[in-house]
């Protein structure tokens, strides 16, 4: 039989913590030991986790360094002894002082029963002293079948004993370096727990002497502890098909729960699997992927009773174990298969190394495998096995992904999906299609046919400026915002040669998207989005004498405005030229110029919005603005007549600033001269004539005057939800809230008042009543305390409180400032609907006493007012009229309890606002 240390892998292993719970099948893996790096016995780990004998930590660890004490490997032997399951102990006792009531109190009096375990000598056991190499040894060779007595391995001398019989069993095989008189780490404890469960199981005959005594003989079975107590064979072989692919026969996977494997240990270890002389292949009822395929494989199978030699009916213990005789090789590289053999002290072999493409029928290709074969093909994945360590390849597994187009995807009935690629592949059912969920229509994705599936996920992509580049075909490399990537070799659909090659793109200093295969090259560029670098040449002219050159002065996409010599041998511009759109290339401190041709007409005192993350731009039809679109906004030295001036002919140009990509643009809304350029239905390139940016979507809340300078007058203002201090705004604006737009050097130019204001009549969630009018809270809302310097952002609304509010078309509110909120203590206005007598009345306010006449406007609920009536004499009548003689009284029919007035007055120049309940009086 093989070596089965070197049979067993580092696979799929269940564990949990060692003494408390048997693991089952399906735990977590020996793949997901946190610390699997730093696991000696790695074959070890993976068998007695598999077999639920030892488990991991609570911490996802395996522990391998952490001792194991005596109480716990008693338990460990029961679940030996019991074929990887808990054992049924009942109640049992020891007689032992410190073990009574002990959790493993059943487990060692079992133990002690059988002979397996003894005390301390002084009526002790030590449950919680650290199991040495000698008493684990003891332990399991008693649980082998060894007899204490007979083998003396009990008494004085039982730890020389023990040590002796262990080496000849077998159990200290891989723990040569160990010092047995020390604790047992768990690492080392799953090793010899491997070895006792490959041993053979011991036995004894007896015959009786002439005097009397006995004679013992000790015989050995022909099955292993692992046979006969946990009823398994180990099944050694190579997977060649299961439900990802079949690389033995190609075309489709087999079904889910199937695995086959041509058996390799028939009549060396086992003689249940694999026994027909025409084929060693058996098809076992387990899971398993894409990582065993070729590979050399262990699995634990329970035979059937009724049926022992069939793999259908036989019972698979655990997963399939990788076997550590792999040597596996991954290389994506453009080395050939011979380099990359050689490389790793790997061999190929004609007629024998077998070559899988995207996991189909393995056959021999020498033509591959030789020293002068091609190069290959950067990003294509090329595994290569040798599966029984005799340094010989004997598979190559090829895994080839292109990257593609979603351009149909249909959720309805079974799910279909259309990709473009280097053809075009439907499929009609998304059971089919591995990784459908997570595409979409338009979505440019990797994919690959594998065991007769569609394979497909997103391409992952990279935006970024292309900084170097090295131009050398196959070889190409890429530097993307100082990350260098190689070139892929894969095919890639160009969608109408909007995707160009890795291969040889050169186009520096412009945003591009860069999309990467499965290995993280670049396979293909976004070429038409980065094809061009735009520029507005905004002046032009010959200097110098004898050695003339032309000067130009152009705004640049990367937000620079510069003076360069113009490299007349590579420009098609000459020193009349101005006020144009041009592509540009800058070396050193020379400047190529091209005109771009096909620009619209000069758009003369034309409407036009450009809106932030907005594609369409209203004024420019048929195109639409994208990531690489590039706007200019010229602002005037001199006023600028767009009714009547031309940009050619008129713009004296100040400043310019540019912006690149829709959603990094600065809104503009406004009539205007402009020039565009488009092309593919995408807008390239604006320039706009305008001293200002900004929408209607844009507001600014004046809170606290502070003064001026020269640019403008100062506030202290909450800018699109942000608090901002000392900004500069144009005009002598009165506190409040207002559109505004900004000139090209950043100062701000409020528009009309927004006067949407009043009291929240009514507050319930999210809905807010305003006027009569309900609002809705979003998530976004800005809500803002407006009190002078302690002015704050995110404070609350409550009903009573009077607000100025920015809502849109939908009546969801965008902002909400609170400028007077409501006081419950504020004294009420009693309005005694059966009085006939007036008379003007003082109120009160913040410490200020303000007259209010007779004449002053005085309305109800929500209404702003000049001033309000009120008595001194609690029995006198107060009138609040609607107009501003005073003559429509108010009644019991047009005023309500409960309902608010408002006063307006003015205090050192600043607007103040107080609120007052009117109470009807009875």
């Amino acid at each position: 039989m093989r070596n089965l240390k070197r049979a067993l892998s580092m696979a799929l292993a269940s564990v949990m913590v060692l003494g408390l719970t048997v693991i089952g099948a399906g735990a977590a893996s020996y793949e997901d030991f946190t610390d699997k790096d730093e696991i000696v016995h790695k074959d070890a780990v993976s068998m007695v986790t598999e077999l639920g004998v030892l488990a991991g930590l609570p911490d996802g660890s395996f522990g391998g360094s952490q001792n194991i004490d005596r109480a716990s490997f008693a338990r460990l032997v029961c679940v030996v002894l019991n074929g990887g399951k808990e054992p049924v102990l009942g109640n049992l006792t020891t007689t032992f002082t410190d073990t009574q009531g002990n959790w493993a109190e059943k487990y060692i009096s079992f133990c002690v029963d059988r002979g397996i375990i003894a005390g301390r000598g002084n009526n002790t056991f030590g449950p919680s002293d650290n199991v040495t190499g000698s008493e684990a040894a003891k332990m399991l060779l008693v649980a082998l079948g060894y007899n204490t007595a007979y083998e003396g391995i009990g008494g004085a001398t039982w730890e020389v004993t023990t040590n002796s019989l262990a080496n000849m069993a077998g159990l200290y095989e891989g723990l040569e370096t160990i010092n047995p008189s020390e604790p047992l780490s768990r690492d080392n404890a799953a090793q010899m727990i491997y070895n006792v469960l490959n041993a053979d199981v011991v036995s004894y005959s007896f015959s009786f002497n002439a005097d009397g005594s006995t004679t013992a003989v000790q015989n050995k079975s022909e099955k292993t502890m692992l046979e006969d107590k946990f009823g398994v064979v180990i099944v050694e072989g190579i997977a060649l098909a299961n439900e990802f692919a079949d690389i033995e026969n190609g075309g489709d996977a087999l079904k889910a729960g199937k695995t086959t494997i041509k058996v390799t240990n028939y009549n060396d270890g086992q003689n249940n699997y694999g026994n027909k002389e025409s084929t060693r292949n058996e098809t076992f009822n387990v899971s398993s992927g894409k990582d065993v395929l070729g590979r050399s494989v262990v699995l634990y199978v329970k035979p059937s009773a009724t049926a022992s030699t069939s793999a259908d009916k036989g019972t698979v213990v655990g997963s399939v174990l990788v076997s550590s005789t792999n040597t596996v090789v991954e290389n994506s590289g453009r080395d050939n298969l011979y380099t990359v053999a050689d490389d790793n002290k790997l061999s190929l072999v004609d007629d024998k190394t077998l070559i899988s493409q995207n996991y189909g029928k393995a056959a021999a290709n020498n033509a591959l495998l030789q020293k002068g074969a091609a190069d290959a093909t950067r990003g294509e994945i090329r595994t290569l096995i040798d599966n029984d360590n005799d340094t010989k390849v004997d598979y190559v597994l090829f895994e080839t992904y292109a990257l593609g187009k979603v351009t149909k995807y249909s959720t309805a009935d079974d799910g279909s999906i259309t990709i473009n690629g280097t053809s075009s592949l439907a499929y009609d059912d998304k059971a089919d299609v591995v990784g459908f969920d997570d595409v979409a229509k338009n979505d440019y994705v990797l994919y690959a046919q594998i065991g007769g599936k569609l394979y497909v996920q997103k391409a992952e992509s990279v935006t970024g400026e292309l900084t170097a580049y090295k131009a050398d075909g196959a070889k190409s490399t890429l530097t993307v915002d100082g990350t260098k990537y190689d070139a892929s070799g894969l095919s890639f659909y160009s969608d109408g040669n909007k995707l160009v090659s890795a291969q040889g793109y050169n186009n520096l200093d412009k945003d591009a998207t860069f999309y990467l295969d499965t290995k993280g090259n670049i396979i293909a560029v976004d070429g038409t989005a980065a094809s061009s670098n735009y520029a507005f040449l905004i002046s032009a002219a010959t200097v110098g004498g004898v050695d003339k050159t032309t000067e130009v002065k152009v705004a640049l996409d990367d937000g620079t405005t510069g003076v360069y010599t113009l490299d007349e041998d590579n420009s098609d511009v000459s020193a009349s030229d101005k006020k144009i759109l041009c592509t540009y290339t800058v070396s050193d401190d020379e400047i190529a110029l091209k005109k771009v041709t096909g620009v619209s007409a000069e758009q003369n005192n034309a409407a036009i919005e450009v809106k932030k993350g907005n594609a369409t731009v209203k004024g420019i039809t048929g195109a639409y603005a994208d990531a690489n679109t590039v706007f200019f906004y010229v602002a005037p030295k001199e006023t600028y007549n767009a009714s009547s001036d031309t940009i050619a002919t008129h713009l004296d140009v100040d400043s310019v600033e540019s912006y690149v990509g829709k959603d990094n643009v600065a809104g503009i809304d406004t009539t205007t001269d402009f020039i565009y350029y488009t092309k593919d239905g995408d807008i390239k390139a604006v320039v706009i004539v305008t001293d200002s940016v900004g929408t209607s979507s844009n507001y600014i809340y004046l809170y606290q005057k502070m003064g001026r300078n020269s640019d403008g007058f100062l506030y202290n203002a909450i800018v699109d939800g942000e608090i901002k201090t000392d900004v500069v705004v144009t005009t002598n604006a009165d506190l409040g809230l207002y559109p505004y737009s900004t000139t090209t050097k950043g100062f701000y130019k409020v528009g009309t008042a927004i006067d949407t204001k009043g009291n929240v009549a009514r507050l319930d969630g999210n809905s807010v009543i305003v006027g009569g009018t309900e609002y809705k809270l979003t998530d976004s809302t800005v809500i803002a305390n407006i009190d002078g310097g302690d002015t704050a952002l995110d404070a609350v609304i409550n009903e009573g409180d009077y607000i100025v509010f920015k809502a849109n078309s939908d009546k969801e509110l965008e902002a909400v400032f609170v400028t007077l909120p409501y006081d419950a203590s504020k004294t009420e206005i009693t309005v005694n609907t059966e009085a006939a007598t007036t008379a003007n009345v003082t109120v009160e306010i913040s410490g200020d006493v303000i007259t209010i006449s007779g004449t002053d406007k005085a309305s109800t609920t929500g209404t702003e007012l000049k001033g309000i009536l009120k008595t001194a004499d609690s029995k006198a009548v107060v009138k609040v009229a609607e107009n501003a003689n005073g003559s429509s009284e108010i009644t019991s029919s047009n005023v309500v309890s409960g309902n608010y007035v408002v006063v307006t007055y003015t205090d050192n120049g600043n607007t103040l606002v107080d609120v007052y309940t009117i109470k009807v009086a009875d």
